[in-house]
């Protein structure tokens, strides 16, 4: 195992950890405990992981596509899944209620 395949794996794990945070919020939620220390700290450790998932992202992706060396022929199956997310998480993330106010003006 390469760095490169480790360094994806860290991403993914990563990326699990956010998923069971935001299943912990999401199942707080239901229970009526929005306004909980607990349901506070869940919510911050989600925002944090979400933004280095997002640092972690943008560092494979300098890598995978810095132009001087050709290493997108080496992407393998792992690597496209993470891209397909990523691409897929920023569209969820980003600020729609920002985006659709600014619209209407």
């Amino acid at each position: 195992m390469n760095n490169l395949q480790k360094f994806i794996y860290f991403i993914i794990a990563v990326k699990v950890v956010y998923l069971i945070l935001e299943l912990i919020n999401f199942c707080l939620k239901l229970k009526g405990r929005k306004n909980t220390a607990k349901y506070n700290q869940i919510k911050y450790w989600k925002e944090k992981i979400a933004f280095f998932f997002k640092i972690l992202m943008s560092i494979f992706l300098i890598y995978v596509f810095y132009p001087k060396v050709k290493r997108s022929d080496n992407l393998d199956k792992e690597s496209k899944i993470l891209l397909y997310l990523f691409g897929i998480i920023l569209i969820i993330s980003a600020d729609w209620n920002g985006f659709i106010r600014d619209s209407v003006k």
